[in-house]
């Protein structure tokens, strides 16, 4: 005689699997110098499937959005900005007809699947400001603080890991009362097959 068997870990162990969290991954500020034609190069380091790629400038303490790759140009942009998509990866615009109002730190944001978000910040200064200085290096340089950014990129990815980690917890907690309940007493129920 055999036993029916709940495999509950079986189908836990294939929930989990298919749970993922999504992080967002920066490279740091790069500096580039205000000049015509000026490329901000934006190109996510790993392989995979590009979802979007979203450009928006800092100005005071807000990120103004200035373009979405394939959905829309803001229209101070409209006629200055052009997507170089030189590679799959690629995020990186040229902008043209610049003016003095060009300077400041831009952010460029490229979700990608399946490894989430990778961001990077550039800050565009004038060809004349600290001329004596050599470039920083992007990775000894300290990112600027930002404020919390609640736009709709950043706002789907808050879902999608808070979805996960939700998703996560139900499902710890539904197998830790199962473990609890059958723990205890074996349920009288139980049938008996052949």
């Amino acid at each position: 005689m055999a036993v029916q068997k709940d495999h509950w870990y079986d189908r836990a162990l294939i929930l989990l699997s298919s749970l993922t969290v999504s992080v967002q991954q920066t490279d740091g500020v790069t500096t580039v110098k205000l000049e015509e034609g000026m490329v901000l190069v934006c190109v996510c380091p790993w392989e995979g499937k590009l979802t979007m790629v979203s450009w928006s400038k800092r100005i005071r303490f807000d990120k103004v959005p200035i373009a979405v790759y394939g959905v829309s140009i803001s229209q101070s942009y409209q006629t200055r900005i052009q997507f170089l998509k030189s590679t799959p990866m690629d995020g990186s615009i040229a902008i043209t007809n610049v003016t003095q109002e060009d300077t400041g730190v831009y952010h460029c944001s490229v979700q990608t699947f399946p490894r989430g978000s990778w961001v990077r910040d550039i800050l565009v200064e004038e060809d004349d400001a600290d001329e004596g200085q050599e470039e920083t290096d992007i990775h000894t340089r300290e990112p600027e603080p930002s404020p919390v950014d609640f736009s709709l990129s950043a706002y789907l990815i808050y879902i999608y890991v808070s979805g996960g980690v939700g998703g996560l917890l139900i499902l710890l907690s539904a197998l830790s009362f199962q473990y609890w309940s059958f723990g205890r007493d074996p349920p009288s129920d139980l049938k008996m097959y052949r």
